[in-house]
């Protein structure tokens, strides 16, 4: 049986694991592949190609959001504003 004090708030999180954008740009950063694949979906005529694109898409969002590193939490008021490689522009707040 584990005892004694637990108290994690004392601990300091080591830095080594910290990333080095803010939310606001890592949430802009994981979205910027998605339209890739949708318009790719988008203009394919064959219907499993079409799958394939959409499947992708989905995989490459959550492939970025799962990482080890804590991004820094936003301050309030803060924007982030991006140009996706396919001219997608993102806003956000």
């Amino acid at each position: 049986m584990v005892s004694g004090k637990f108290n994690l708030t004392t601990i300091s999180f080591p830095i080594k694991c910290m990333c080095p954008k803010s939310m606001l740009e890592l949430v802009a950063l994981i979205a910027s592949v998605y339209p890739l694949y949708m318009n790719a979906a988008a203009l394919t005529s064959d219907p499993i190609k079409r799958l394939a694109f959409v499947m992708v898409s989905s995989i490459a969002f959550s492939l970025k959001s799962h990482q080890f590193e804590k991004p820094l939490n936003p301050i309030l008021g803060e924007t982030y504003e991006a140009l996706a490689p396919d001219g997608t522009r993102i806003f956000l707040e």
